[in-house]
């Protein structure tokens, strides 16, 4: 169960899972309800080289969005 995963590895698990997603090559809006997990999904998907969007890292949540509908990325990780 995931309840047994440590942060690190719960990051790592959904890590994961967005890397096989963005091989869909279709818009993906990820939500969080931890902004710290956010940010480490974020950083794990910079090191994988995954281009995505991260709501205050990239911009506000408007400005993240509006990138996102143009098209700058398929993957948008929010709040």
């Amino acid at each position: 169960l995931i309840v047994s995963l440590s942060t690190k590895q719960y990051a790592q698990v959904l890590t994961q899972r967005l890397e096989e997603i963005s091989y869909l090559n279709h818009p993906v809006l990820v939500l969080f309800n931890s902004k710290k997990t956010m940010f480490d999904v974020s950083e794990l998907l910079d090191e994988a080289g995954i281009r995505h969007l991260t709501q205050e890292k990239n911009g506000t949540a408007y400005n993240v969005k509006r990138r996102f509908e143009r098209g700058e990325s398929m993957m948008l990780l929010g709040t």
